[in-house]
């Protein structure tokens, strides 16, 4: 990989696709300048990068601006610092923090990956060309409107609540344009019937809904501030968390079988990678899971702490239901002629397949 990093590419020419450059930061904030490094590394050579590797990549520079964020926080709380411009940031860039973690490194990166993991596991096409890149603009627009805008204003004494407004107009278009793209994957699918993982995601992409809906409805209601929590809670446990959860129970089936009947394929008769699971017996435990987040964020909206503690206690449950049928999957429990001959049996917490 060769980087610039003097403000102009080096490497133009097209047979140097992974060529990045780095234009100079606007400002010497440290977030800010990793923000504008970060989603400035636009391959000068390769204009077909994976989509879903664009979204990555601007999660990761989310990661290193909510990361920078946290430095200065840990500076100033510690008493390590009296500078004033990280006084300032301390003081008032919590939201721009939560911002570039949650919705910038986990909830975008997530995003970019359910492209290639719906695509492969649902057999459908990947989009390509015409709406596809406006949600990767329009999202990345909302990430830097967010975190450098956000910085800025901060610094500046700026109206720091109308660059988050702007930055959320963003978000809400990119969402929208991200669910037009996912149900079209679902539309499109070859395999018909869905699996339980697909299933599984479907409700972590309608808790994404709900909890756009839900910001919406309490903004309307100039509640928004009161109950943010219960939003974060339903993006972090009933988006991303499902989300991880369901493509997990395809992963771990799916690396466990080539780890295990890659070797002696077409030697021996081997299973498909749906026989290495019981979905009938796992359904219950992912369903139990979204509903018991679901209550919680109800609970969490009318102040309801024992409610809160009982459906938090049932999401432990449903995990750990979940957990151990991923561990069945990895030991082969569901297969009947058990562990194939001739094969070193994988390790048990990770994967030792190895890409052709």
């Amino acid at each position: 990989m060769r980087l610039c990093c003097s403000g102009s590419c080096k490497w133009t020419d097209p047979s140097t696709p992974n060529c990045l450059c780095f234009p100079s930061p606007p400002f010497r904030s440290a977030p800010a300048s990793a923000w504008s490094s970060g989603t400035s590394a636009i391959p000068c050579g390769t204009r077909d990068l994976p989509r879903s590797a664009r979204f990555v990549g601007a999660g990761l520079a989310s990661l290193a601006a909510g990361g920078g964020l946290g430095i200065v926080f840990t500076l100033v709380l510690g008493g390590a610092t009296t500078n004033p411009v990280l006084l300032a940031l301390a003081k008032a860039g919590l939201p721009v923090h939560i911002i570039a973690g949650l919705v910038g490194w986990l909830t975008f990166t997530a995003m970019g990956v359910t492209y290639r993991l719906l695509s492969m596991f649902m057999l459908s096409p990947e989009p390509n060309g015409g709406w596809s890149g406006a949600t990767f603009w329009l999202g990345s627009s909302a990430l830097i409107v967010a975190t450098v805008g956000g910085i800025a204003a901060i610094l500046l004494e700026g109206p720091l609540d109308v660059v988050l407004s702007c930055a959320a107009a963003f978000a809400a278009l990119a969402l929208v344009l991200y669910g037009r793209e996912v149900l079209g994957l679902f539309r499109a699918r070859k395999r018909r019937i869905l699996e339980l993982n697909s299933l599984m995601a479907g409700y972590a992409f309608a808790s994404l809904l709900a909890a756009a809906l839900l910001a919406a409805a309490l903004l309307g209601l100039g509640k928004l501030a009161d109950r943010a929590g219960a939003v974060i809670f339903l993006v972090v446990f009933g988006f991303l968390s499902g989300l991880v959860l369901a493509k997990l129970y395809k992963i771990v089936a799916f690396l466990t079988w080539l780890e295990c009947y890659g070797p002696v394929l077409g030697k021996t008769p081997t299973p498909r990678v749906q026989d290495l699971v019981v979905e009938t017996r796992a359904r219950k435990w992912f369903v139990l899971f979204f509903a018991s987040v679901w209550c919680a964020t109800g609970a969490l909206l009318v102040d309801a702490a024992v409610a809160f503690r009982i459906a938090a206690f049932l999401m432990l449950v449903a995990t750990s239901g979940i957990a151990v049928h991923l561990t069945l999957a990895r030991r082969l429990s569901a297969v009947r002629a058990g562990f194939p001959i001739g094969v070193t049996r994988p390790p048990f917490l990770f994967s030792s397949a190895r890409p052709s």
